[in-house]
């Protein structure tokens, strides 16, 4: 095992990384650790990429706000990440059996209800958010 600052293998052109015991106290280790907890507490496995849960793609000619969509084969999970500027049309026969809309914040591991006017959601603000819709949760 590395103890040391290394340049990550397979990708030269990134820069010398930190050192393990440096990098864990980075933001972006507590953002990841944050997100695990979000995936140990639904079903994460059942989870298929839906790009029909979207009315259309808002992302379509920007990659920087691509809304990425998974679905359970069961239809009772969903979860949409919204990287900026978040608002999404959802194609609601598509989630028929969900009954609960949540925004969870990453930055924080907050959630906060979230409503929609017809399938349209707007997240709190323009920050990344992420949009879970679960079944009797």
């Amino acid at each position: 095992m590395c103890a040391g600052a290394e340049t990550p293998l397979h990708h030269p052109r990134t820069g010398t990384s930190k050192a393990w015991y440096e990098a864990q106290d980075l933001e972006g280790a507590f953002d990841m650790s944050r997100l695990a907890q979000l995936f140990e507490s639904i079903a994460w496995w059942s989870l298929r990429p839906d790009p029909e849960l979207l009315r259309t793609q808002p992302g379509e000619g920007d990659p920087h706000t691509y809304v990425g969509a998974v679905r359970s084969d069961s239809g009772g999970l969903a979860l949409l990440y919204l990287p900026c500027d978040g608002e999404v049309g959802l194609a609601m026969d598509r989630i028929e059996l969900v009954d609960t809309f949540r925004w969870y914040d990453p930055r924080s591991g907050a959630y906060r209800d979230a409503s929609h006017d017809d399938g349209q959601f707007t997240a709190p603000d323009g920050q990344d958010w992420i949009l879970l819709l679960t079944k009797g949760s």
